[in-house]
């Protein structure tokens, strides 16, 4: 699962905080005061209970459930028992491993949101307390559908959670407002009409060959974070990232007036503008141990397309790593090694669109 997907069960997942640090200060002097509060954190979250669904389109197939290897950028944790029952919510930024009932990353306080809401400035999650592990929606409001934890962990969830969650993302998420993040800070001010140009920087509409994207709603106490009311939808789950690896900041696209149901970055007679790319692709790369081999009868699928399989005896790492980078112009994934490891790099990831 590399983002939300509307037509399978949603993700929600138990675990609990085995260790965490400071990470990256706020280390903005914007009179908030907190320039020296944690705005990210290293986090290790341990014993996550997988989650039973009925569906066996998903990764673990006819074991239908969930668990930590499903965990992806973009999902939020929120602390349910302790001092914080739904309280300190935080968003996953970074995944550098994952297992079943393990996954350690680093999570962000979202425009220091958890921080200027305590009086004590305490963003962090408490050691050993339990916490959910949920999606949100390409909208930006929570997924909490489902099973809840407590009905297969036997952990109580406290009865103002799940609203203290609901009320977070009401105010973290104001109606048709995305939120965007710049440094340096853009010279904007509330209400200009923006667009995006060559360099993925939002800028001030300053031709009337300039495709709008939106207008300036809101701008943070630190003016490197701001909001934009866009014209139309932005969609940042398009449905095949592949298709749109040719274009980059700026970009128009159009219908292609060659191709049924196509599109194309060419403009040509009759053709009609469909989406303004808003930012490059966001690579996502895994990196596995040294010898790794594909059993027989296993293969790898990369963006719908099997890269690599086993064969009749296994695939050596070596031969893996062919495979994926003899179709790399169908998945856009590229395979390599360096020193002990392998690892694999995509280009398509997240591609925002207006």
């Amino acid at each position: 699962m590399s983002s939300y997907n509307p037509s399978a069960p949603a993700l929600l997942l138990l675990g609990q905080v085995g260790s965490i640090s400071g990470k990256d200060l706020y280390g903005v002097d914007n009179g908030t005061g907190l320039q020296n509060t944690y705005l990210t954190y290293n986090i290790e979250i341990t014993g996550i209970s997988s989650q039973s669904i009925g569906d066996e389109s998903v990764r673990t197939g006819s074991g239908r459930q969930y668990n930590g290897i499903d965990v992806k950028v973009g999902d939020f944790i929120a602390q349910i028992t302790g001092g914080g029952e739904g309280t300190k919510i935080l968003r996953v930024s970074e995944i550098s491993s994952k297992a079943a009932s393990s996954v350690t990353c680093v999570v962000e306080d979202i425009d220091m949101f958890v921080a200027r809401t305590s009086s004590t400035r305490d963003n962090s999650l408490d050691d050993s307390s339990y916490v959910i592990i949920f999606e949100v929606d390409p909208d930006g409001r929570p997924i909490l559908y489902g099973p809840l934890p407590s009905d297969f962990s036997g952990v109580l969830i406290e009865p103002k959670v799940y609203p203290s969650i609901i009320s977070y993302f009401n105010t973290y998420t104001p109606l048709f407002k995305r939120r965007f993040y710049q440094d340096p800070a853009p010279n904007l001010s509330l209400s200009d009409v923006v667009t995006v140009n060559s360099s993925g920087e939002w800028v001030k509409v300053s031709s009337p060959d300039e495709l709008v994207a939106g207008e300036v709603a809101a701008i943070s106490t630190d003016p490197r974070t701001f909001y934009i009311r866009p014209i139309n939808k932005i969609i940042d789950d398009f449905e095949y990232p592949p298709g749109l690896t040719a274009g980059s900041p700026g970009s128009v696209w159009y219908t292609d007036t060659g191709v049924s149901g196509g599109y194309s970055l060419t403009e040509s007679g009759g053709s009609k503008k469909l989406y303004l790319q808003l930012s490059n692709p966001v690579p996502t790369t895994v990196t596995g141990t040294t010898g790794f081999t594909l059993s027989s009868g296993d293969s790898i699928i990369l963006n719908g397309i099997v890269a690599a399989t086993g064969g009749a005896t296994g695939a050596s790492q070596s031969s893996v790593i062919s495979q994926i980078n003899t179709s790399t112009s169908q998945h856009h994934v590229e395979a390599s090694t360096f020193s002990s490891s392998a690892s694999t790099e995509s280009g398509d990831g997240t591609l925002r669109f207006s």
